[in-house]
């Protein structure tokens, strides 16, 4: 049969659309020509000229990609783009400053590059210490033997040289060690009860509170009161610094910055080289100082902890899938020989459990940042990436900020683990049957394999919210128990009674969320001779997190 014109003509248009997506999918999956696009030797062209053509895509990429494609390249693009500006400029010094200048307002767009260039004094953080003694254009510094205040140092800002360069050379004190907060007004009350109970446990590291101007000065004075008030029991006064950071933000963007992306100002703009980053909320039961010792610093220097298993958090499919190609894009070829024991040949068990409950269970909850330990000399580019990620279309797979670390580090190929044990729950010890007990509360625990509390997320009260009203109001399913919205508040703004913690085989019987406490109220669940793990504290163990709870409530 012989077709007409007009079928042989409409064929092959098809069959011409049908090889142009084929190699619109072979480029985005990673094919040859992506290959030729990524595959770039840097010694062919002055390293930053070269960075500077990252702007320019070799394809017009059509409309009709999927968009979850076009997250996926994008997200790639950024991150090759930081490694290679940490490559040409941080570690080659190849600096051409025109395109320089213009590379870093794209690939740092929250940075207020105008300030940098014309009003160097006003552009660092402002600095208030315990003492009410104020800094510009400085940076404190203090003692690497017992981490005292020493001296305040001023900035000494090279323009030939990229910001970062200068950060790291004026603004982050070698080899410094403390604590760094995020806090807004609405975080005083927590923050707070926090410093009390790191004066219970003797502290000694210099603790930095990062806003970004929304601080009110009669908080800042709440502060330095609790920080420094002499205290009968005798314990040590803090040194306290207020670190305002708004300058440095880009006006524009400075109010992208909510919530959980707050504190990677904290973790970015503070002076340490390695600071401990924690939550207002976040209740150390140890001297903060250990986490320096422990091999896991030592070899990685990251301190990361575990969340709590939910399963019936999921990603979607979607989502999903965009992760692995993102994976797939940015690991290097040798790390993408997967098996059925090891994803990107990654070794780590730890890290192998944590991609699996990404990659086969889409599970979205595998960090908590409640206590984050950082080597900002080992790993500045990780935070750098870690806020592109914050900023990216990724931001709304998951909760906060708290994946973004371990994920990052993860892309860049830099090598990193969690802490071994599981999250845990921690509380009043129940019977529900025969041989089965429970724990329910908000407090989220970290622990020694001996079940000893390292520190716990969600404050030291029964619940951390004052919605009782509200609740009563709007849940018969307290209504139905408490007589009054009044009987409710004292529950809820009683004590946290500190008896045991369950360490729960969470595939197997998981975290079951209730009604209590805006349902941050979690149970675990043992069952004699089953998995998981029950610990109940001793009379000596109790007495001691008996006065950190006091503490923490007085």
């Amino acid at each position: 049969m012989i077709l007409s014109y007009a079928t042989r003509r409409r064929r092959a248009v098809l069959f011409s659309v049908f090889l142009l997506f084929t190699v619109i999918i072979l480029i985005n999956r990673g094919g040859p020509l992506t290959k030729i696009y990524r595959s770039v030797d840097l010694t062919e062209e002055p390293c930053i000229k070269h960075l500077a053509k990252f702007n320019q895509r070799p394809f017009n990429w059509p409309t009709f990609i999927p968009f979850l494609w076009k997250d996926s390249d994008e997200i790639i693009d950024r991150v090759r783009k930081l490694q290679e500006f940490e490559k040409c400029v941080i570690q080659k010094g190849a600096v051409e400053l025109e395109a320089m200048d213009d590379i870093q307002r794209k690939l740092f767009p929250y940075l207020n590059f105008e300030a940098a260039m014309n009003d160097k004094l006003n552009f660092w953080p402002k600095w208030t210490r315990w003492d009410r003694s104020a800094y510009s254009a400085s940076m404190p510094h203090f003692s690497l033997l017992d981490n005292s205040f020493t001296h305040v140092e001023s900035v000494k800002y090279n323009p030939k040289t990229s910001f970062w360069e200068n950060w790291y050379t004026s603004m982050m004190q070698a080899n410094s060690k403390g604590i760094v907060i995020s806090i807004g007004d609405g975080q005083v009350a927590d923050t707070i009860r926090l410093i009390h109970v790191l004066r219970y446990l003797d502290n000694t590291l210099p603790i930095q509170l990062v806003h970004k101007g929304d601080l009110s000065s009669a908080k800042v004075e709440e502060l330095f009161k609790a920080a420094r008030e002499r205290r009968s029991d005798g314990s040590p006064p803090q040194e306290l610094w207020i670190v305002d950071v708004k300058n440095l933000l880009n006006p524009a963007m400075i109010y992208e910055f909510k919530r959980f992306s707050n504190k990677w100002l904290a973790l970015l703009f503070c002076s340490f080289e390695k600071p401990i980053l924690l939550d207002a909320d976040t209740v150390p039961f140890t001297k903060l100082e250990e986490y320096y010792d422990t091999d896991q610093f030592k070899k990685y220097g990251t301190v990361f902890f575990k969340d709590r298993t939910l399963t019936a958090h999921m990603l979607n499919r979607g989502q999903r899938r965009t992760l692995k190609r993102i994976f797939d894009g940015l690991l290097t070829s040798s790390d993408r020989q997967s098996s059925a024991d090891s994803y990107y040949g990654i070794q780590d068990p730890i890290v192998q459990k944590a991609l699996e409950r990404i990659l086969k269970k889409r599970q979205k909850h595998i960090m908590e940042s409640g206590l984050v330990a950082y080597d900002k000399k080992k790993h500045l580019f990780g935070l750098l990436t870690s806020l592109a990620l914050q900023f990216s279309p990724l931001n709304e797979y998951f909760h906060g900020e708290k994946e973004w670390f371990w994920i990052s580090q993860l892309i860049r190929g830099v090598p990193f683990s969690f802490h071994p044990v599981e999250a845990s729950s921690v509380g009043r010890i129940e019977k529900t049957s025969e041989d089965e007990f429970r724990v329910c509360s908000v407090q989220l625990s970290h622990t020694e394999q001996d079940g000893s509390i390292l520190w716990l997320n969600g404050g030291l009260r029964t619940c951390k919210f004052d919605n009782w009203d509200w609740e009563y109001e709007n849940k018969p399913s307290l209504s139905s128990v408490f007589s009054s919205a009044e009987d409710l508040r004292k529950v809820y703004q009683s004590p946290a009674v500190l008896e045991a913690v369950i360490l729960p085989e969470a595939e197997i019987r998981p975290w079951a969320v209730t009604d209590f406490c805006m349902r941050y109220h979690y149970c675990t669940y043992y069952k004699e001779n089953g998995p998981g793990k029950l610990i109940l504290f001793n009379e000596a163990k109790k007495r001691k997190y008996q006065k950190i709870v006091e503490t923490w409530n007085r």
